[in-house]
């Protein structure tokens, strides 16, 4: 590898368009420097070098690993820009014959995200990418082709493929090549069943639609679109696609459909019709071996969407959260945690009135949570959306923003709202601080430093704003999900090594922690501290599902508090730990319920049904 200042400005800004949008992030005037392999260029800013040169060792490896399984391999060099300018995970390919481009984000992605953790980051996206360019460079054998793409530079199946079949490949790839990404994930599980179980999964027009307002409607070309490239292959043998691939770009030219029909022998719509069909079997098949078993709580919050993690007041009278709706910016909300009588007084009125004026009518059922009053509600200002709410202890609320700077590029700062006074006060600057959670007095947040790929807990004085490092910056490990013991001395948190998610507590200003012990293969997310500060709650992937599980920290087994069809997420536990808010995984996303604690004789179920025939309503093993 050769380290030196790029030589084309102009491929550097046309690549950082690209990747920021409306934004002026990662401009030229930042310092660049350049990494050259044998069939790659690497751009990145300086501040990202560890990073990028940790790319750049894989790359060459990531290329012959992908060409192999998809049956080609790019002639020349592949330009790579590293950046950093929104904060988040994430990474696209440009595959233009002759000078194809890869834009690689290097913000980690967080725990229990639809990327699923069984995976190193780096080798999922770089596999994931580079499958995009192998598939998509292919070049065509017609004449008219080969002369077409010297004027618009797109090879035949980059040209003619929808969405769905272009993302799902490289999604599949993703977790052929890796043994991780999303196809081995519970969430990509979870998603398809509540779909299906609901009649919702999307008609074949939608499957690869990017405008898709749905919940998670744009990333069903992944997640969907990869389970039915499955189903395809399961019937048609292993080589089904990469004939396909070859029809496509073969010397007469075809069109998408025509070519799959010779090697399916139908027409995609149609055979998608019937996988749907078979999806939906096999999840309301998992309801029907689950339904004696099924403990999901009470309906609390009926939302749609991408609803944020809850957050509960100390006192328990308020429960917060950010509500995301399709077409409408994201929002923080707060209700009272009691039943709006008012709004029930209402209601029943309502009813009376129209039964009194025809007996015969008949009274709706009421089968939705109670109406909760709503407290107050900090909306989205200058583009910057609230998130991670957290209650302090004066009912003031700890959140996180992500603002731009100077140059655009996006930071996560701490922000405190008092919402009976509709006052926002920003707390820190530039600090790249997202997830904190607050000691109990108030004083001290715990968050996680996410900066030039790097992650690390930090303390930040709440008054001040001033951040003191916890654990040392690290590259390798993620550290993710902080939060802080009744107590105010230990720190619950999540850490990324060896291919997976690791619970981790550890006493805070000291270097002293230990693992938590999980039953073999869960895999947690989201973990929250019971009062008494003797276990955590949390998510965990078991199996292909996704519940809530009380784990002590003295070693006894964990204690399952959910059994859920479709999905368990982000715990809240009560002030006296007897019950826990949750979010429950729907058809139309995200809703609130509220679980009471399980007898004291409650343990996991030993011996869980065997559902392999029934993937991908839940994960391959």
């Amino acid at each position: 590898m050769t380290l030196h200042r790029p030589g084309s400005w102009l491929l550097l800004a046309a690549a950082l368009s690209a990747a920021s949008g409306t934004t002026a992030a990662q401009t030229p005037a930042a310092r660049w420097r350049t990494l050259e392999t044998a069939h790659f260029r690497v751009l990145f800013p300086e501040e990202l070098e560890a990073w990028a040169t940790r790319v750049a060792e894989r790359l060459e490896d990531a290329r012959t690993v992908t060409a192999g399984a998809v049956g080609y391999l790019p002639p020349g060099v592949t330009d790579v820009v590293v950046a950093d300018p929104l904060a988040a995970a994430n990474g696209f390919a440009i595959s233009m014959l002759g000078s194809p481009r890869l834009v690689l984000w290097a913000s980690p992605p967080e725990s229990g995200s639809a990327i699923p953790e069984r995976a190193d980051w780096t080798d999922l996206l770089l596999v994931h990418e580079e499958v995009h360019l192998a598939h998509l460079l292919r070049p065509s054998r017609s004449p008219w082709g080969r002369f077409s793409s010297r004027l618009v530079p797109i090879g035949p199946i980059a040209l003619r493929a929808p969405r769905w079949v272009t993302e799902g490949y490289a999604t599949l790839l993703e977790g052929r090549l890796t043994g991780g990404g999303r196809p081995y994930g519970a969430m990509r599980a979870a998603v398809l069943r509540a779909r299906a179980r609901a009649g919702r999964l999307p008609g074949y027009a939608a499957l690869g639609s990017s405008r898709n307002d749905t919940w998670l409607g744009a990333s069903m070309a992944y997640l969907g679109g990869s389970a039915f490239l499955e189903w395809l292959e399961a019937d048609a043998g292993p080589d089904a696609l990469g004939k396909l691939w070859r029809r496509m770009s073969a010397r007469r030219s075809r069109t998408f459909d025509d070519a799959f029909r010779g090697v399916f022998g139908e027409d995609p719509e149609t055979l998608y019709r019937r996988f749907a069909a078979e999806l939906s079997w096999r999840a309301l098949e998992v309801e029907r071996r689950e339904r004696g078993s099924v403990r999901d709580g009470e309906p609390w919050l009926d939302l749609r969407g991408g609803t944020g993690a809850p957050a509960l007041s100390p006192d328990g009278g308020r429960l917060a959260a950010v509500v995301r709706v399709p077409r409408e910016p994201p929002r923080l909300v707060v209700w009272s945690t009691e039943p709006d009588t008012e709004a029930l007084r209402l209601r029943d009125e309502r009813v009376a009135r129209a039964l009194a004026r025809d007996p015969e009518d008949v009274a709706p059922v009421e089968s939705g949570p109670a109406p909760r009053r709503r407290i107050a509600e900090l909306p989205t200002l200058d583009g910057a959306p609230p998130e991670s709410p957290r209650f302090l202890g004066d009912g003031t609320i700890l959140l996180v923003r992500r603002v731009p700077d100077l140059d655009g590029d996006l930071h996560p700062d701490l922000f405190v709202w008092e919402p009976e006074r509709g006052r926002l006060r920003r707390l820190t600057r530039g600090a790249d601080l997202r997830d904190p959670d607050p000691s109990p007095g108030g004083a001290f947040a715990i968050a996680v430093r996410s900066r030039d790929a790097f992650t690390q807990l930090v303390r930040v004085d709440l008054g001040s704003g001033g951040i003191t490092p916890e654990t040392a910056p690290d590259l390798e490990r993620i550290v993710d999900r902080p939060r802080v013991s009744p107590d105010g001395t230990r720190v619950a948190f999540l850490r990324h090594e060896d291919g997976g998610w690791r619970l981790v507590v550890r006493d805070l200003g000291g270097a002293s922690e230990d693992s938590v012990t999980l039953p073999p293969g869960a895999e947690p997310s989201w973990p929250a501290w019971t009062p008494d500060g003797g276990s955590l709650l949390a998510t965990l992937a078991i199996d292909g599902f996704l519940d809530l599980y009380r784990v002590p920290l003295d070693g006894r087994p964990p204690e399952r508090w959910t059994r859920t069809i479709d999905g368990a997420i982000a715990p809240q536990p009560t002030r006296d730990g007897t019950a826990s808010y949750f979010l429950r995984i729907g058809a139309e996303g995200l809703d609130i319920r509220r679980v009471e604690a399980p007898p004291p004789t409650a343990r996991p179920a030993a011996g869980e049904p065997d559902l392999a025939a029934l993937v991908p309503a839940v994960p391959p093993r």
